[in-house]
């Protein structure tokens, strides 16, 4: 890999990234049980430059109400 190649890796996990303790703090702390499943649907995009890369954030941030 060269300057600018990045590389993403995808973990699945069913709670947020922040960990556990903070999610527990918060009341989001989910368990499932065993043999219980769940579904998430996952869309990527690429964006490219600082103007897209605004763009995103600002969605980012109204979605958490920030």
């Amino acid at each position: 890999m060269g300057e600018g190649e990045y590389v993403v890796g995808i973990e699945p996990s069913n709670n947020f990234v922040r960990g556990r303790s903070a999610s527990r703090a918060a009341g989001e702390l989910e368990w499932l049980a065993p043999g219980e499943t769940r579904q998430f649907n996952l869309t990527m995009e690429i964006i490219s430059g600082s103007e897209q890369l605004l763009t995103l954030r600002r969605e980012i941030n109204n979605v958490r109400g920030l």
